[in-house]
């Protein structure tokens, strides 16, 4: 007995010494270890901290070769596939300009990985070093992207002057599906919980199908705790303007096969305050945010099961039915936090389930996610609804990549959606019918890679269904097919290790929703009657996009032009009378082809007789060629973005971690569509620092101020610019942050 039971247990011991991987992240130049370096196996979910002597260990059965994200902070960060073997050596090299955050997400930067356009990779922290009071307002702090907004609680990201139902937004792999045709509603998402954004501009159909036309943003999920750890980080806010706060609470976990991720988050605003003292009538808002997740992994098998849930109590600005507004209708001397109608009820579920098989040479990704979004909004009675629209959506993928060779990747995958659109029969009135939508996508990429050089090509096929139901106010119901065939050309060439060219030639496709085939009555936030036409086609777009990028020892420089042609495009033409108040607008088709042109335009320098000192400026500009001048509405002011940081390295007690100060200068913005307004030039300026306590760096606090000389401004894509009410005034903002290891 005592033979068999020593037998086993030295067949544990090889097991178990068989699933423990050791190795060490060195300086490539002085070969020593690099302190709390992070290596992170992304198809896993699965990262792991070094000590300080940069030794980490891995636990757990993997196949023989495996994708690695290295990174330390002051060093290059590496990508690449290893051979997984113990006592194993991965090396970094010193990098004076990358200070950005070791980014751990749930996606393993999709976006970045898998194009070969530039895409904007930016995380939650390097976007919140001045906090913001919603995700949208931190995504306008990417180049390119803007925020078209009906107040601080309405948002909505445009990028490269387009929105709504032109941008598509994907939360882990979940393509979000609500309102986004409306003017009045915005993301439903939080930062809560989310490490990074992705955004890849321009037409992306090759990847995410039809509506992907003007660009993507992909937001993924922090990662995971390190194996055997667990943390908690908490977070709360105050805004001075809003008399706002927002607090959140998150907790990680990790086993060696098992991960989770759990959190909550509750903001609360009163009516926004202008730089003339006066506050905005109705514009206050609630926020209720949840959020799980957990991962698990065995041999060649990852799982993960994730839902996201947000409940919003958003009031309506500049809501009326009076046929002439004045702001003054709008203002108040009276800050108020409790809510009166118009208000809207925003819910969102959203929950997936991903599976993937990784081999050497092969993953299979097998993804399916259920999201329903819910709007309810009160116009004139507080008992019966206004509008009670319901989407249910079921998006699903299989995915599979393939490496060929040493030199080619291969991917191709069949990608679709299952959409329900259900007016609910308490609300008095309706803005489209029932209807139900079935999306179906086959695709092909390959990636040829030899030395410097990188060349992508794809293709893609997709189908629409559309179908809509009849009833009392739609009596004709509409059923209707639309077809889309894209494709991809890319090639990157690294010259070096300081200069990267990058060219993509990328076409796009857009079906009409169905708010612009069968829209017939007041879009409210919109401030508009619609009607639709079902006789409109596809837009198409075909863009060229270019990108060189020159990152030296002090010194880097982004140069992204891109040049976009688009025809029948769908824009809603004013028809000079009204109804209820509201004038009316129609939805047409454009005969003539519409071009973009701009740029984005970067620079981040580092002096090297002041290290601690970093100036980054960015500038973006967009600009649009139509013989009918009616097609494009809300083109983005040119902006200039400047910002000018301290970061300091500090041992005592009380660091001071960076003082920032920003300067925004938007340009005029003279082109405009008939009944659209101009905008005049203006800047804002913004400062704030973070302070932290204690040796580990447990607790820190951010403090500053957004607007510190009370400019009043009005941005071009606000949507109260029209009736003359202006963005917020000063605010002041404090907010304490606490993250707990053990």
């Amino acid at each position: 007995m005592r033979i068999y039971i020593s037998a086993i247990l030295v067949a544990l011991c090889h097991v178990i010494s068989a699933q423990v991987f050791e190795g060490r992240v060195l300086d490539v130049h002085t070969r020593e270890g690099i302190p709390f370096a992070q290596v992170s196996v992304h198809d896993y979910h699965l990262s792991v901290s070094c000590d300080e002597e940069g030794k980490f260990a891995l636990h757990g059965k993997f196949p023989e070769q495996i994708r690695v994200t290295v990174s330390a902070s002051g060093y290059d960060r590496i990508t690449e596939v290893i051979k997984l073997v113990n006592k194993l050596e991965l090396f970094l090299e010193e990098l004076h300009l990358d200070f950005d955050e070791v980014l751990v997400t749930a996606s393993g930067n999709e976006l970045k990985r898998n194009a070969i356009s530039y895409v904007e990779l930016k995380s939650i922290k390097e976007l919140n070093e001045l906090p913001k009071i919603s995700m949208g307002h931190m995504l306008e702090m990417i180049p390119g992207v803007y925020n078209a907004s009906t107040g601080p609680g309405i948002s909505k990201p445009v990028i490269r002057g387009f929105q709504g139902i032109r941008v598509l937004t994907f939360l882990n792999g979940i393509r979000m599906e609500g309102q986004q045709w409306g003017g009045d509603h915005g993301l439903g998402i939080s930062e809560l919980g989310i490490g990074s954004v992705e955004v890849l501009k321009g037409p992306a159909s090759l990847a995410y199908g039809a509506d992907a036309l003007g660009g993507v943003l992909y937001l993924s999920n922090e990662g995971y705790a390190d194996q055997f750890k667990h943390n908690i980080n908490f977070s709360s806010l105050f805004e001075s303007n809003t008399m706002g706060s927002v607090n959140s609470l998150l907790y990680k976990g990790s086993t060696k096969n098992v991960k989770y991720m759990i959190g909550g988050r509750f903001a609360s605003h009163a009516d926004y305050q202008l730089a003339s003292k006066a506050f905005v009538r109705n514009s206050r808002f609630q926020d209720q945010n949840l959020k799980f997740s957990m991962g698990w992994h065995k041999g060649k098998w990852v799982g993960n099961v994730r839902y996201d849930f947000s409940h919003s109590s958003i009031g309506i600005p500049g809501h009326t039915h009076d046929s002439i507004a004045t702001a003054v209708s709008f203002l108040s001397d009276e800050q108020v936090r409790k809510f009166s109608i118009p208000i809207q009820y925003l819910d969102n579920h959203v929950a997936s389930f991903e599976n993937k098989f990784v081999f050497d040479k092969h993953i299979a990704q097998i993804l399916v996610g259920y999201s329903l979004n819910q709007l309810i909004e009160h116009d004139e009675k507080v008992t019966i609804p206004e509008l009670f629209l319901s989407t249910h959506a079921i998006p699903y993928k299989v995915n599979l990549t393939s490496k060929v060779g040493t030199n080619v990747d291969l991917q191709y995958g069949w990608q679709g959606m299952y959409l329900q659109q259900n007016n609910n029969a308490k609300a008095m009135d309706r803005l489209v019918p029932d209807a139900n939508q079935l999306d179906n996508g086959l695709y092909f990429t390959s990636v040829w890679t030899k030395k410097r050089l990188r060349v992508l090509a794809g293709v893609r096929g997709d189908v629409r269904t559309l179908k809509s139901m009849q009833d009392v106010k739609f009596t004709d119901a509409l059923s209707i097919a639309y077809g889309g065939f894209n494709f991809s050309w890319g090639m990157s060439v690294n010259f070096n290790k300081n200069h990267v060219l990058r060219t993509n030639i990328t076409s796009g496709f857009r079906t009409p929703h169905l708010s612009e085939l069968m829209s017939n009555g007041v879009h409210h936030g919109s401030f508009r009657y619609e009607v639709g036409n079902r006789d409109l086609k596809s837009e198409k777009a075909l863009q060229l996009d270019l990108a060189y990028e020159f990152v030296g020892e002090h010194l880097s420089v982004v140069l992204n032009p891109f040049f976009n042609g688009i025809i029948d495009f769908v824009y809603l033409s004013p028809q000079g009378f009204t109804i209820d108040g509201l004038p009316v607008f129609n939805y047409e088709q454009s005969k003539s082809s519409v071009l973009q042109a701009g740029a984005d335009v970067g620079v981040h320098y580092h002096p090297h007789f002041a290290h601690i000192l970093h100036i980054e400026s960015s500038f973006s500009y967009l600009d649009l060629f139509s013989s009918n001048t009616s097609v494009y509405s809300f083109i983005p002011q040119p902006r200039w973005s400047n910002t000018l940081s301290t970061r300091f390295e500090m041992k005592s007690k009380v660091k001071v971690n960076n003082v920032i100060l920003q300067l925004n200068y938007f340009l005029p913005q003279t082109k405009v569509a008939q009944f659209e307004t101009m905008s005049v030039d203006y800047a804002t300026v913004d400062l704030g620092t973070q302070l932290s306590f204690g040796k580990s760096n447990l607790v820190s606090l951010q403090i500053g101020a957004r607007n510190i000389f009370n400019k009043q401004y009005t941005n071009h894509l606000s949507r109260l610019k029209n009736i003359g009410v202006s963005n917020s005034g000063r605010s002041f903002y404090i907010k304490l942050l606490a993250n707990l290891n053990f």
